[in-house]
């Protein structure tokens, strides 16, 4: 399975100005645990979060990404 080390910075890469990935030192690879920072209404929340599938593929067209899904800490179960 493809892995991200903990200097790849397309972990860093994955922000935006409501929701932070944290720990963007955690490896980019299947079961990593990991935490979404969410602003919302003048709010944060921290959600727990575990890496379920990585795509990593080389070829005509490169691809690279992740999903996660929330585990029982999360703010939507």
């Amino acid at each position: 399975m493809a892995t991200g080390s903990a200097g790849d910075s397309r972990m860093a890469n994955v922000q935006h100005a409501w929701v932070r990935l944290c720990w963007t030192t955690a490896p980019i690879q299947f079961g990593t645990d990991v935490a979404a920072s969410v602003c919302h209404f003048g709010f944060y929340s921290l959600n727990a979060c575990r890496i379920v599938y990585v795509v990593d593929e080389e070829g005509p067209v490169k691809r690279f990404g992740f999903a996660y899904g929330t585990l029982a800490e999360h703010a939507e179960r």
